[in-house]
């Protein structure tokens, strides 16, 4: 070991020639990797634009990915490039402050410390600079994620486009299809088993299903089929129920009363393709007036329906009735005088069954007036006024009581049961194609404008603060970097004193790149270097000791409380 008394000389590295030109200007150093990030940035900002304009109302099946999958990656790209930017924009401005006069080693701090640390650029007070804005702006750019998260929904929403439907209705029912004639009367007494589901279908307001049609979704279309050709007529009959009039014998005429409601279906053997609708109603409320008797006579036809078919079920359209359907031929038959089965005869003792009813009204003296009625539908379409509300159950009725026309609701029984009829009646050389709107409710991207514009905002903010902080890049004459061997060639350390001082950080690196260095603890004698393996003795006066880095030949590992000089 060498002894303290036998000090080698310090060997100093060998100097370098000077091989790099200091050369500024805006091309020679371009920081074009900064630049070209903040770009990325801005672009990945208009990606993410033209991902939520593209999308915007397209099928989820025109996508393989979500939207909201590219707008992830462009939003994480473009915070990546922002903050590369940021770390290349922080070296020129470090440089850029290093070369002025009056720069303080607290200048250099600040810039190199804003640009590395979000809380020292919030807090930097008074010492607020560009590098802290765009320390600030970069930090804040990730908000952009979820706002473009926010940006892109999925909705649905109805589609509307033609398309050709297959579809099977009679066009004529067949022959005796819907009931059957039966006793000495030849009255109509049975349902066919062919017309009895249909009757028990309608009753149960089941849908008519229809398959295998084409349609998906909603389609509007027409549909020849079986169906009625209608013709109405009006006429009135005089009423009176007031129980002050008397007849010619000095009777009460109110006492025998008069019949305010009825309907029925007739049809008879002798008109076979004929159901006969009547309904009589009185709709005044006065005392004495007119009936109203309507008469409509329902001719089987072949009409033009307007249809709506829902998937694998068809029904007429709700905005037509039956005197919207086109009549495209009257249907004919022969006179049946016998027993045995009818083709609508059995359709009007259905709709009987359902709708024939009566209302009889009559004066009764002190109890007021007595109504006797039959089925349900004088109760259905009673109407009470509003001064008349306590005639019923709060009170005893009077004559004002009156009744709504029924005939509308009563043909569209009979269309709607025609037209199930003719669904059923169906078979394989009765299918039509025909034409439709088909709406079809699809599931559909959605963007929302607003959270794009808060996210570009937030993107193109960054950029726009970080760009400033290049500025000046023309006058510097190297590539820079805050590497710590050229900060520390810049302060002149002297492990790297001998190197080209205007060398860049990968030039330096190529020079020193394999150099063995150790921080720690590095004696000092009269001016010289203790080498590490050279014993010095505890509390030598002249010996002065400080932390640097060096080579290991001449660092100590640091001893705890001990006090190192400058």
């Amino acid at each position: 070991m060498n002894t303290f008394h036998s000090l080698p000389a310090k060997t100093p590295y060998d100097p370098v020639d000077p091989r790099n030109q200091w050369h500024n200007g805006v091309l020679p150093q371009l920081p074009w990797l900064g630049l070209a990030a903040l770009v990325g940035a801005a672009g990945c900002a208009a990606a993410s634009a033209f991902i939520l304009i593209r999308s915007d109302g397209q099928s989820i099946h025109e996508w393989t990915l979500q939207p909201t999958v590219y707008l992830a990656i462009a939003s994480a790209s473009a915070n990546i490039l922002l903050h590369y930017a940021l770390a290349e924009g922080v070296n020129v401005a470090w440089w850029r402050r290093a070369l002025k006069e009056r720069t303080t080693i607290n200048d250099l701090h600040r810039y190199w410390n804003y640009g590395n640390s979000l809380w020292a650029a919030s807090t930097s007070g008074r010492h607020f600079n560009l590098v802290a804005l765009a320390s600030i702006m970069a930090a804040l750019a990730p908000i952009n994620g979820p706002l473009l998260q926010r940006a892109s929904t999925v909705i649905t929403r109805p589609v509307q486009g033609e398309a050709y439907l297959t579809a099977s209705i009679a066009p004529v029912l067949p022959n005796g299809y819907t009931g059957i004639i039966t006793g000495r009367g030849h009255a109509v007494a049975l349902l066919t088993s062919n017309f009895t589901p249909v009757i028990r279908e309608y009753s149960n307001r089941v849908d008519i299903n229809m398959s295998s049609t084409g349609c998906d979704g909603v389609c509007y279309s027409t549909l020849k089929g079986a169906g009625f050709a209608v013709n109405c007529s009006a006429s009135t009959v005089p009423y009176t129920l007031d129980p002050t009039l008397k007849d010619g014998n000095m009777n009460w005429v109110a006492v025998n009363g008069t019949e305010v409601f009825a309907s029925n279906f007739t049809q008879s053997e002798y008109n076979p393709g004929d159901i006969v609708l009547m309904v009589t109603y009185k709709g005044s409320p006065a005392c004495t007036g007119d009936l109203t008797i309507k008469t409509c006579l329902l001719q089987a036809a072949t009409v033009e329906y307007s249809v709506v078919f829902h998937n694998d079920t068809v029904s007429l359209n709700d905005a037509t009735t039956i005197f919207d359907d086109k009549v495209k031929s009257i249907s004919t038959f022969t006179p049946q005088y016998g027993l045995g089965q009818t083709t609508l005869g059995g359709m009007a003792l259905a709709l009987n069954n359902k709708y024939l009813s009566s209302a009889h009204m009559r004066f009764a003296g002190a109890v007021g007036y007595d109504i006797v009625s039959s089925a349900s539908p004088p109760n259905e379409y009673i109407v009470v006024s509003p001064n008349e509300s306590s005639a019923i159950g709060a009170s005893l009725p009077t004559c004002s009581l009156r009744w709504a026309d029924p005939t509308a609701d009563l043909l569209a029984a009979a269309r709607e049961v025609m037209f199930r009829t003719a669904v059923r009646a169906a078979n394989s050389t009765t299918q039509q194609t025909v034409r439709a709107t088909q709406t079809t409710v699809h599931t559909v991207y959605r963007s929302n404008y607003l959270f794009l514009g808060l996210a570009l905002l937030v993107t193109l903010l960054g950029v726009g603060c970080v760009a400033p902080i290049f500025s000046g890049w023309w006058t510097l004459g190297r590539k820079v970097s805050l590497s710590p061997i050229e900060t520390a060639k810049a302060f002149s350390a002297p492990l790297l004193r001998s190197l080209d001082s205007n060398a860049e950080a990968d030039a330096l690196l190529k020079e020193v790149g394999n150099r063995k260095m150790m921080y720690g603890e590095v004696a000092i004698l009269r001016g010289e270097v203790v080498p590490r393996d050279m014993y010095i003795p505890p509390n030598e006066p002249e010996v002065t000791r400080r932390l640097e880095m060096a080579s290991p030949d001449w660092v100590r590992l640091p001893q705890d409380y001990t006090r190192y000089s400058g």
